[in-house]
């Protein structure tokens, strides 16, 4: 779909979540972005982001700018806390080997409304999909965006995420190993984990054609293994095992979401 100011409204779709223990001491983090989509005559959003991502804490923090007349304050937060047990709460993709989960956040954002609060974000749709045989049509290599917390960096003072460019690995519309997943040649560092990723026409411009073509879940990383030398002269030396990143990110292909979100309205039972 071409879109203008695309550039600017992904920097408030993205949203870092913050794992808690039990003790509300955070233990991880990691990217999640806001869908919006509709079915059995309602309308929901839905926080989407890796299974890996969230599961085993006790606790999902998530945080948003403030909103006034439909314009942001960046000095004002709203932290929202998704109180869970394990994974409860959150739609896992039945699949083992897709990396795949959403929650309803419809509630939370109803909730704060009512207490004259206007969480500000930006939420991407069904129409930013693209079909394995358009795609085809536009080649297997082109230019994506992805948008994140790398290493859990982020700009704290205006509560922004990360944008980081690359191309295509592998084609989009082919199964990598069999796996509904491909690869894109771009740097990938823990906490961008959930990070949606978008084919973009023109990196930069206005107007742009742009599509949602997956999720960040992993990197690739090559493991080497040397020695320790000691101080001291010493028959039994340490070894030691370091990950060297190829800079080959994994990205979940957007398709099982649908999957996820078709199952949800499948599945769930609304009472308001």
């Amino acid at each position: 779909m071409k879109l203008k100011n695309f550039n600017t409204s992904i920097y408030f779709g993205c949203i870092q979540i913050e794992n808690l223990d039990t003790n509300k001491k955070l233990v991880s983090s990691g990217t999640a972005f806001i869908f919006y989509d509709e079915g059995k005559g309602f309308q929901k959003y839905f926080l989407v982001t890796n299974k890996h991502v969230i599961r085993g804490a006790s606790t999902n923090r998530i945080t948003f700018l403030n909103s006034v007349d439909r314009k942001s304050k960046m000095e004002e937060r709203i932290v929202m806390d998704l109180e869970q047990t394990g994974s409860g709460g959150w739609l896992l993709h039945p699949d083992p080997n897709v990396d795949i989960a959403i929650i309803d956040v419809t509630g939370l954002f109803v909730k704060a409304n009512k207490e004259n609060s206007n969480p500000y974000f930006y939420a991407i749709n069904r129409e930013f999909f693209i079909s394995n045989k358009d795609f085809f049509k536009l080649g297997g290599i082109g230019k994506i965006l992805f948008v994140g917390y790398p290493s859990g960096l982020k700009d704290t003072r205006h509560n922004l995420p990360i944008v980081r460019s690359g191309i295509t690995a592998t084609p989009p519309f082919v199964n990598f190993n069999g796996l509904k997943k491909f690869l894109i040649d771009a740097s990938v560092f823990e906490g961008s984990s959930g990070s949606p990723v978008f084919w973009v026409s023109d990196i930069g411009h206005q107007e742009q054609e742009i599509f949602f073509i997956g999720i960040v879940s992993a990197a690739h990383v090559d493991w080497k293994r040397g020695d320790i030398i000691e101080a001291k002269d010493e028959s039994n030396n340490q070894i030691i095992e370091y990950a060297t990143y190829l800079n080959l990110g994994i990205v979940e292909k957007a398709q099982p979401l649908l999957e996820l979100l078709d199952l949800y309205w499948e599945t769930c039972i609304i009472t308001s």
